[in-house]
């Protein structure tokens, strides 16, 4: 029989290694779960403020009537302000007489641990301006 104060049972020494390490495991498996929902919200904002300035630049450049160089530099430099961590940012305009289609799509690496890579596609139109 074990009293308190004069030394301790061997198996609660086992029951309180077996508490601390399951708590290590808990919190470490916490921790990945975290980063990762973090990650994806910031994938989440990172395309929706890339389509955003794609849109916008698009609009932009259909009333300023832009050439398609011009464009593509701009929804280049638009995308790279808005988005962190923007890798390997390709850009492609298309146009006609009645729209301009743009395609954007870039590697995104996320902020802290990179667990999978990223690469985001985004297509987007706006129709010219027509003169009645």
């Amino acid at each position: 029989m074990v009293r308190i104060g004069q030394g301790t049972c061997p198996t609660a020494t086992r029951e309180r290694a077996s508490y601390t390490l399951e708590g290590l495991v808990a919190t470490g498996v916490f921790f990945v779960l975290l980063a990762l929902v973090v990650q994806v919200g910031f994938l989440i904002l990172a395309r929706s403020a890339a389509a955003t300035s794609l849109e916008a630049s698009l609009r932009r450049a259909v009333v300023l009537e832009l050439d398609d160089e011009t464009l593509i530099e701009r929804i280049e430099r638009d995308v790279a302000a808005v988005v962190p961590g923007v890798s390997n940012l390709v850009v492609e305009v298309q146009s006609s007489d009645a729209v301009v289609v743009a395609s954007v799509s870039f590697r995104w690496v996320p902020p802290g641990p990179d667990f999978v890579p990223v690469t985001v596609v985004i297509e987007r139109s706006a129709a010219r301006v027509v003169p009645p």
